[in-house]
């Protein structure tokens, strides 16, 4: 059997084409599609008729769909593959050129009643900072007297001197995100925790502001070389060889060292002494030292039958 529409040999007992997907007239023998846009149909009962291309067999619509189907992926794919290059030509454009950047500007207007800073003031500080010798700003103009030097170490250690006299004190950074704040622990002065500020220029010099909130104490130091004051022996000096050398308590909290050149180190706990010593004729060691001014004590002593124990001040040392 021919297909009466596209022409195609079918098999007799089909009733839809397999090549043009049409229902099988059995009542048309041929089609003849002219090209002025009408199919001419030949019935088996010999009377003809023409139809319009628009009435023209459904395979042709299939058709047109599939084409449109076709084209509507094409476009898609056309426009991802565009969106895709173009990110990734950004992107790589973006990685290899660094942007411009300008700098900002800053613009403030200063308080009139407040100094205006040079270029050179402090920004940004840390515990390192810290780091050196400090005296308190009302003394750095002395420098014929004693005054109190503070010396911040890495280590941790802040060594306080006072004329001869120094106090081993320790420190620590307990800053947060928001603060500077120092742990200070000094025998015989700062205790506790204090906010500190870190200011000034180098034309006027850095000041290094301690506060301690709970009291409302400021104390401002500035950096200064620290200096040591010391008592010499005379020449001519008494002393009693028998105590030359180091005595130590028996828990080793104590002690004092005198050598036969007249000078003495005498340590309790974390501060430390130095100075001149003699023997007199009371039975006293008379030291001399340096805190305010020059200070000289008077120390009771007494000798064992035991060499090596001595009596200082009714307490037992032991010669180390």
């Amino acid at each position: 059997m021919i297909c009466p529409r596209c022409g195609k040999e079918i098999d007799d007992s089909e009733t839809l084409c397999p090549f043009c997907l049409q229902e099988i007239d059995k009542n048309v023998e041929f089609n003849d599609f002219r090209k002025d846009g009408f199919v001419q149909i030949q019935a088996k009962d010999g009377v003809e008729k023409i139809e319009p291309i628009s009435e023209a067999p459904k395979y042709f619509k299939i058709a047109e769909l599939n084409i449109f189907v076709i084209a509507v992926v094409y476009i898609l794919l056309i426009s991802l593959f565009t969106i895709f290059a173009f990110r990734f030509i950004q992107k790589t454009t973006v990685s290899v050129v660094t942007p411009y950047i300008p700098k900002p500007t800053v613009v403030s207007t200063p308080d009139e009643t407040e100094p205006v800073t040079s270029a050179n003031e402090v920004k940004s500080y840390s515990i390192k900072d810290l780091y050196g010798s400090w005296c308190f700003e009302s003394d750095k103009d002395k420098t014929d007297i004693p005054i109190n030097y503070y010396t911040f170490d890495k280590s941790g250690i802040v060594l306080q001197n006072y004329g001869s006299v120094a106090v081993k004190g320790k420190f620590r950074d307990i800053s947060d995100d928001e603060e500077h704040r120092v742990y200070l622990n000094i025998q015989s002065g700062f205790n506790g925790a204090y906010l500190f500020v870190y200011s000034g220029n180098k034309k006027d010099g850095f000041v290094l502001e301690l506060i301690d909130e709970k009291a409302n104490s400021v104390y401002r130091l500035v950096k200064a070389k620290a200096k040591s004051w010391n008592v010499k022996a005379p020449k001519k000096n008494k002393i009693d060889k028998t105590l030359v050398g180091k005595w130590l308590t028996e828990d080793k909290k104590k002690g004092y060292v005198f050598t036969s050149s007249g000078s003495f180190k005498r340590t309790t706990g974390n501060m430390t002494t130095r100075g001149a010593w003699s023997v007199n004729d009371k039975n006293k060691i008379t030291v001399k030292y340096i805190k305010e001014a020059l200070t000289e004590r008077d120390i009771p002593y007494q000798k064992t039958k035991d060499k090596k124990i001595i009596i200082i001040n009714n307490v037992e040392y032991r010669k180390s």
